[in-house]
């Protein structure tokens, strides 16, 4: 079974695009203060829910990818399956492609491979005559490092996350009872499909 493991940077309040003055500003809360721990920590949430409804990164920060192989979790095209690899997220700027062999770490160089960056495509190939390197065999043997994210997120994006803001710290005590289906909307034409 093909797998792979993903680590994301994480983000710091400070890089959110919903700074707290404007969540509280939103929320009608410009002079209270006794909840902005809540509000930074729905602002943070928010944000991780359009990014997994979206399968797209809002913030630009660093993606770790450690496969068993080179072939694809979700093939493109069986055809191509070989010679390509398709990332979890968009590319914005490939840093490395790394692999395993013996139990030393070792790069592939980036004459073996090409990735279209424009346009958030995914898809690395393997340029004309050229093959992956051979690695261990098992899991996280190949590394691929990479930046993800938007340069500046769409207004959908941000006015779905103040949407959630506002719903979850108004029924923060009755729990969710409206499902957030204006947010997926605002949401839908910003997904990204594998």
């Amino acid at each position: 079974m093909k797998r792979y493991n993903i680590h994301i940077a994480d983000v710091t309040a400070d890089q959110e695009d919903i700074t707290l003055a404007a969540a509280k500003s939103f929320l009608q809360l410009d002079d209270y203060d006794e909840e902005d721990d809540l509000i930074t920590e729905l602002i943070a949430a928010s944000r991780e829910y359009c990014e997994g409804f979206t399968k797209r990164l809002f913030i630009k920060r660093e993606v770790v990818e450690y496969r068993d192989d080179y072939t694809d979790v979700y093939p493109i095209q069986q055809y191509i399956r070989s010679q390509s690899m398709q990332t979890y997220y968009p590319i914005a700027e490939l840093t490395s492609i790394e692999y395993y062999i013996d139990d030393a770490k070792e790069a592939v160089s980036s004459s073996v491979y090409d990735s279209d960056l424009h346009g958030g495509t995914t898809v690395i190939m393997l340029n004309p005559g050229q093959s992956w390197p051979v690695a261990d065999q098992g899991p996280g043997k190949v590394i691929l490092t990479y930046e993800s994210g938007y340069d500046e997120t769409p207004k959908k994006g941000i006015i779905a996350q103040k949407k959630l803001i506002r719903t979850w710290y108004d029924e923060r005590y009755d729990g969710i009872r409206r499902h957030p289906s204006l947010v997926d909307n605002l949401l839908h034409s910003l997904i990204r499909y594998h």
